[in-house]
């Protein structure tokens, strides 16, 4: 039958460690020499694409909870909607707990139960512990206390880092801030500064300094206006030169051919002259 693979994700709302499946694999596909070289090459690819993305937006099953105000197995039969928290697969914690070199990726684990149980995820392959336990919510949640040795290099200390994470504030509170979170990350477009901006404060329910978050995020989004506009003044200017280029190139002549030049040029000075606005409109 087959089994799902996953990978490790670490959310910055609220901290926790669980798996997210990126696959199955079917055991009965992959037999002998050559079936094993053909499945180590196939999750060397899922290690290679998880590595390159660092962070995605998962469904974590504790700010679901914490969003909802059920628990994960309840919140599966309600109507209630999913929500999506920042995550990474390579944070500094992950590099500690399932990757102990540097230079290897993410870490790829499987599934061996049967699907009528507890979910009993395996080392596949990469570099990580053999095994990882799972608290009793079925939602592929990693029980926290456990990575306390696996973790200690870069938490050493922090013994509330290893206690699972516990709503401080409402469910409408967690939401409005997995919200705005969720908003700031969609309107980015320079997402991976944004992403290793968030989880310099996990967890962001609890954050020590939301002015210094606040004030991170803000400054980012100042940067990327700036960017935005520079590129748009090079674009502009280019886009100027093109048609003093093409109207200089031209001839006495007004043939059909030569007035449909001119009519591009045009365009492309108009063009410049909206751009010159919305970047002045921006900057205001």
């Amino acid at each position: 039958m087959p089994h799902d693979i996953g990978v490790v994700c670490n959310c910055a709302m609220c901290d926790s460690f669980f798996l997210t499946a990126v696959g199955s694999v079917d055991n009965r596909e992959y037999k002998g020499r050559e079936g094993t070289r053909r499945l180590e090459e196939r999750i060397e690819k899922v290690q290679l694409r998880y590595e390159e993305a660092k962070y995605t937006q998962a469904r974590c099953p504790t700010c679901v909870e914490a969003c909802s105000g059920k628990r994960y197995s309840e919140w599966l039969t309600s109507d209630i909607p999913a929500v999506l928290s920042p995550c990474s697969f390579r944070t500094e914690a992950l590099a500690s707990f399932a990757i102990f070199d540097p230079a290897e990726p993410p870490p790829v684990y499987i599934d061996e139960s049967d699907g009528s149980g507890k979910p009993r995820w395996t080392l596949l392959q990469g570099v990580g512990p053999k095994t990882l336990e799972l608290d009793s919510s079925r939602s592929n949640r990693i029980y926290k206390p456990t990575l306390r040795e696996a973790m200690s290099q870069v938490r050493e200390g922090d013994k509330k880092a290893w206690e699972p994470f516990r709503p401080q504030q409402s469910t409408d509170e967690h939401r409005n801030m997995v919200d705005y979170i969720n908003t700031v990350v969609f309107e980015s477009n320079e997402r991976k500064a944004l992403y290793a901006c968030l989880f310099r404060h996990v967890p962001l329910f609890s954050c020590a300094d939301p002015t210094a978050l606040e004030q991170e995020i803000e400054t980012l989004r100042m940067e990327a206006s700036m960017m935005q506009i520079e590129e748009m003044n090079l674009s502009s200017q280019e886009l100027k030169k093109r048609g003093q280029e093409q109207r200089a190139g031209g001839g006495i002549a007004m043939g059909g051919a030569r007035r449909e030049e001119v009519a591009k040029c045009r365009a492309l000075e108009v063009e410049c002259d909206v751009n010159a606005a919305i970047s002045h409109v921006i900057t205001k």
